[in-house]
């Protein structure tokens, strides 16, 4: 299925009313999805997110593998716990974001605005974050092995110097 230019806004009544929903591999662009609410059983995997507004969204613990939310604006959403393994975020707005815990390996957060976000304990291996915004960014116990950060700015803080390994950690001067 396909959902264009849609305004999509749930109250907190609707939440009870939304169980196992299935949209993998769905088109989903430039939608407004304020405050929605995603749950362990539902999935999102290769969706289509582009340029889609999902501030505050609780995408907690959702499969999200393979989506592509490249311009979407997810400030203040929770992605904690989420599967995020291969997603795109490119050119993503995250401020705010947490995403503490989330699998989201071998994921693009390249040109990505995370200023502010929530990072914590979160595996990021081979992960994308080339020109990403990470001012106030925490990666407290994030595994960042292998992930590009190249002319990111500023350096993330609170990282572990255990857990910043390979080749592709370069800070550009």
């Amino acid at each position: 299925g396909e959902i264009r230019s849609a305004e999509i806004a749930f109250d907190e009544r609707a939440f009870t009313q939304i169980a196992a929903v299935k949209i993998e591999a769905s088109q989903i662009r430039a939608a407004e999805l304020r405050a929605w609410h995603v749950g362990r059983e539902d999935s999102g995997a290769g969706c289509d997110f582009g340029g889609s507004t999902l501030t505050k969204a609780s995408l907690r613990d959702a499969g999200l593998e393979s989506a592509d939310f490249t311009g979407a604006d997810l400030t203040g959403a929770d992605l904690s716990g989420a599967r995020l393994h291969r997603a795109c975020f490119e050119g993503a707005n995250l401020g705010g974001a947490a995403a503490r815990g989330a699998d989201a390996r071998e994921t693009v957060f390249a040109r990505a605005d995370a200023r502010g976000a929530s990072f914590a304990d979160a595996n990021f291996t081979h992960a994308d974050f080339s020109y990403a915004r990470l001012e106030g960014a925490d990666f407290r116990n994030a595994d960042l092995r292998h992930a590009d950060l190249h002319a990111a700015s500023p350096w993330p803080e609170r990282t572990d110097p255990e857990r910043l390994k390979g080749e592709q950690w370069k800070k550009e001067a």
